[in-house]
């Protein structure tokens, strides 16, 4: 009955999650987030939201973190469309867990993280209309900030939240919004096999950018992604197998 609880809690998540709302004008802000942060996830196509094993990292699912380590910090620097176009990608991460890890599959306590992700483009050239010979050169940014937390509602499941702080900025014009996510983290044991089960509902319910001190001052939308993932060891830990849907 207890392995039935964790699977019965993440069927109840993906009905409420499949009622995501139609996407409204201005969709897809943050667009730049889904390229994704951290060597290992990306290696493996992008995957993460099960990935228990390693370092959690509270992007892909703020419910990983009851398996983080009692300290762990990474980061990310990229310029992912080559130097000539002068945009670059980067992101730092802190986690870190108070409570005892239960063997190879399970785990127990509180885990919390922060996370910083910045796309930046460098040398955008605006003209004068009014003088076509005078030009100025300005930056823009787009940067995401996470404090997540992590707890264990039974040893096989585990939640987690991460609260998102957005900030655009692009000349005199500024952007800024809130978002939470909301993960699950299910931990299966199939003839002695780990198998995890990861859901993320990332911008619960969309999340709003508005901007102001720019023309018409919009609101642009941070869609409501919702992601499932699986992952597992093989080969007596030697072997990772991961998955995601989007």
């Amino acid at each position: 009955m207890k392995r039935a609880v964790p699977c019965f809690v993440v069927l109840i998540f993906l009905a409420l999650a499949a009622n995501a709302q139609d996407a409204p004008p201005g969709f897809d802000a943050a667009s730049f987030l889904e390229i994704g942060i951290d060597a290992r996830p990306l290696a493996m196509g992008g995957t993460g939201v099960a990935m228990a094993a390693g370092n959690p990292i509270p992007y892909y699912n703020p419910a990983l973190l009851v398996r983080a380590p009692e300290l762990g910090v990474g980061g990310m620097y990229s310029e992912p469309y080559g130097q000539e176009l002068g945009i670059s990608f980067q992101s730092m991460h802190a986690v870190g867990r108070v409570g005892s890890q239960t063997g190879s599959a399970t785990a127990s306590g509180f885990g919390l993280g922060v996370t910083w992700l910045q796309l930046r483009i460098e040398d955008i050239v605006i003209w004068d209309e009014e003088n076509p010979g005078d030009a100025e050169v300005f930056a823009a940014t787009s940067s995401v900030y996470l404090v997540s937390a992590s707890t264990s509602l039974l040893p096989e499941l585990a939640i987690g939240l991460s609260g998102k702080v957005y900030r655009e900025n692009v000349l005199q014009g500024r952007g800024r919004g809130l978002g939470i996510d909301i993960g699950l983290l299910a931990t299966l044991n199939l003839d002695g096999l780990p198998v995890w089960v990861g859901l993320n509902s990332m911008d619960f319910l969309q999340t709003v950018i508005r901007w102001r001190d720019t023309q018409g001052e919009p609101d642009n939308f941070v869609p409501w992604v919702n992601k499932i993932g699986f992952a597992a060891e093989i080969v007596d830990g030697m072997g990772l197998v991961s998955a995601d849907f989007d």
